[in-house]
């Protein structure tokens, strides 16, 4: 997708700036970063440098039984990828996440979960408690995604 957008934009070179990124949290991040009257050049290193802070944590259930980085994962297990590189599996997508999260919130200032459609019912109450009792000096929003395959996708920065 980025080659595409990148020779989308060499045709329109003075209209179209590539800002790119390879996680959903990234793109957030770049998004909110956009200053729509800013300088073009301004703009483009304000969003590259906000893809820069975030840290992105997903989290799914495997569709196989597999070996991936020393991590022994069988078909439905849940499994939890930070930057896109898959570390750990879990009994659950909670302790996924949790596994996850630790190990990108040092420092972290805010952490923001984006529930997929096929999270639990109650996961925006439960997700944020379970996050605040282990960082409580960390800001928590839960907002409704919708993506699909992923139940949990958290921004950390």
């Amino acid at each position: 997708v980025i080659m595409a957008a990148e020779q989308a934009a060499a045709e329109a070179s003075d209209l179209i700036t590539v800002i790119p990124t390879r996680s959903v949290a990234g793109g957030f991040g770049a998004a909110f970063a956009y200053e729509p009257e800013g300088e073009r050049d301004a703009v483009a290193t304000a969003m590259s440098d906000a893809i820069e802070g975030v840290s992105c944590v997903e989290v799914t259930h495997s569709v196989r039984d597999t070996s991936v980085n020393g991590v022994e994962i069988a078909s439905g297990d849940a499994i939890v990828l930070v930057q896109g590189t898959l570390v750990a599996r879990g009994d659950s997508l909670e302790e996924a996440l949790m596994d996850g999260l630790s190990r990108v919130a040092d420092d972290a200032e805010l952490i923001t979960v984006y529930l997929g459609s096929d999270a639990p019912p109650d996961a925006r109450d439960h997700v944020a408690m379970l996050i605040s009792e282990t960082y409580d000096e960390i800001e928590v929003e839960v907002v409704h995604g919708g993506q699909p395959h992923y139940p949990y996708i958290l921004g950390v920065e």
